[in-house]
């Protein structure tokens, strides 16, 4: 089976579909496969957010439309939002207003946002990467960087979910006399939470057990 990594991108322009097939052929040189999918206002973003994505891009100007509230207009208020519910996935944020050129010695960086922005998706967010809009090559090489530091428990989590969620979530990982579903589980490791790491560690530990072999 195909390993394909989903890309979804958060943008109010719908034009921005024009450049998936660009931003598909340059990350598929690179050896990874990959399908990117537009959400351009909250509306549509609920309807897929259930779905499985392995990264997302989220445009700085969402001010077209893309929030129900007045009181949010760019990206990095969707941004705070999603971490709340996820401090797991990857997230590229990019926007026209960003600027990088790389000309030898001479390095001309823009980044139209507040301090406070800065430091928030920095350290609060935990963002994976900053990107001008209009560069497909920067975009790529950002996108590979993401796909190939995907954690691997979230990945299983996803996968495993994908697989059971048609004959019902009968999964379950027991912590301190609770049950909790694959759903839940991975909702409680996106939240970083206690039983979600919990959860990672006793994984790996098994894995361990299971894959080392002891030399007598």
């Amino acid at each position: 089976m195909e390993n394909v990594f989903k890309i979804l991108v958060i943008d109010d322009e719908r034009q921005i579909e024009r450049n998936f097939p660009l931003y598909e052929m340059l990350i598929g040189k690179k050896g990874i496969n990959s399908k990117f999918s537009l959400a351009f206002n909250e509306n549509e973003y609920e309807t897929i957010k259930c779905e499985t994505f392995d990264v997302l891009m989220v445009d700085y100007n969402l001010r077209n439309g893309f929030f129900q509230s007045a009181d949010k207009t760019v990206g990095t208020d969707f941004i705070r939002d999603f971490r709340e519910v996820n401090m797991v996935d990857k997230i590229v944020f990019y926007s026209t207003d960003f600027k990088y050129q790389n000309k030898v010695t001479n390095i001309e960086a823009k980044l139209n946002i507040t301090d406070e922005e800065f430091f928030r998706l920095i350290n609060d967010y935990k963002i994976d990467g900053i990107v001008p809009k209009n560069d497909p090559y920067l975009i790529a090489d950002i996108i590979e960087k993401c796909v190939k530091d995907i954690d691997p428990i979230i990945r299983f989590l996803k996968e495993t979910k994908l697989k059971y969620e048609k004959s019902g979530d009968y999964l379950y990982f027991e912590s301190d006399g609770t049950e909790y579903t694959i759903s839940e589980i991975l909702k409680e490791y996106q939240l970083n939470s206690e039983v979600g790491k919990k959860f990672g560690v006793e994984l790996l530990e098994t894995m361990s057990t299971v894959l080392l072999n002891y030399k007598y």
